[in-house]
């Protein structure tokens, strides 16, 4: 990223300006002029205006930063050749933006994610690349984490996948290969579908992360609540037990899964269901049964 340096008006530099020297110049002036270089006992300091361009280490002999124009960073880095109208899947700016905007590093460690790849996936079918600021920062906290479960040839699949802005990352290691076509695909048609209907909320009880109802097709929330402390998850652990059997009985894939809200102390708990193979009389049972078995524990979970 390029250095933003606080500089006290009083510090005074020897100032050279294209190549000549030209005195001693406090800081207020410096700032005053075009294309100079600032030279204190370390470091020597390229400006253009009051934009700092280029910094180099007097010591050390080396470059600490420098902002590139775009056409000066492809004869550095030709892989980037003709990619300089290509954006962030995060931040929305182009490689070009981004470099010249001082933050080089963000595109030479920038993160492609392919709907091909393993591990992390776009959401829907297009390729995205995420500079590596955005990259880290949405790595860094997930939106929601669910568990998906899937009954494959007498076998309960539970497949892990953590869901962040952008895209998301299937624990795929432990599926079976015999099955892993038929897994992943209900783990993509999940994801594709209830990792992009999650958004922000700041008003009401659950202010954080919720889904949106509306946007759900094949996937639909059979219960919900607000899980607090240690106590609320062990009567969570026994609605589900009680709904596991009902669902496993009528072999449909399901997931759980936690959203985060503004509290440290406690989270939002979806049931969700794939309703796309189901008729309508079994999923009105389905709603009733959870409704039922929510309430019974709704009020340890939500007290």
């Amino acid at each position: 990223m390029a250095i933003k340096k606080s500089t006290s008006p009083e510090e005074i530099y020897d100032v050279y300006i294209e190549g000549k020297y030209v005195g001693v110049k406090s800081a207020d002036k410096v700032f005053k002029e075009k294309k100079i270089v600032v030279c204190g006992k370390s470091i020597c300091t390229a400006f253009v205006g009051n934009v700092i361009e280029c910094v180099f280490d007097r010591i050390e002999k080396t470059v600490i930063e420098c902002v590139y124009k775009w056409e000066e960073f492809i004869k550095n880095y030709p892989e980037f050749k003709n990619l300089e109208h290509m954006r962030c899947a995060g931040c929305g700016r182009t490689f070009k933006e981004i470099v010249e905007s001082g933050e080089t590093e963000a595109v030479l460690d920038l993160v492609f994610i392919s709907a091909d790849g393993k591990y992390e996936y776009p959401y829907g079918l297009n390729d995205i690349a995420l500079c590596y600021y955005c990259y880290e920062n949405e790595t860094n906290y997930s939106v929601g984490e669910a568990d998906i479960f899937v009954l494959v040839r007498n076998a309960i699949i539970e497949v892990r996948v953590s869901l962040f802005n952008n895209f998301y990352f299937v624990s795929e290691d432990d599926i079976p290969d015999d099955v892993y076509q038929e897994v992943m695909a209900i783990v993509h048609e999940f994801a594709n579908e209830v990792g992009t209907s999650i958004r922000f909320t700041q008003t009401g009880q659950r202010r954080g992360y919720e889904v949106n109802r509306e946007k759900l097709k094949n996937w639909k929330i059979l219960h919900d609540m607000i899980v607090y402390r240690s106590e609320s998850k062990k009567e969570l652990k026994k609605f589900e037990e009680e709904m596991r059997k009902i669902l496993e009985e009528k072999n449909t894939p399901y997931a759980r899964l936690f959203l985060s809200t503004c509290s440290l102390f406690s989270s939002v708990y979806m049931l969700i269901i794939r309703t796309k193979d189901i008729d309508e009389a079994d999923l009105v049972h389905l709603y009733t049964l959870a409704s039922m078995l929510g309430s019974k524990h709704r009020n340890k979970c939500e007290r």
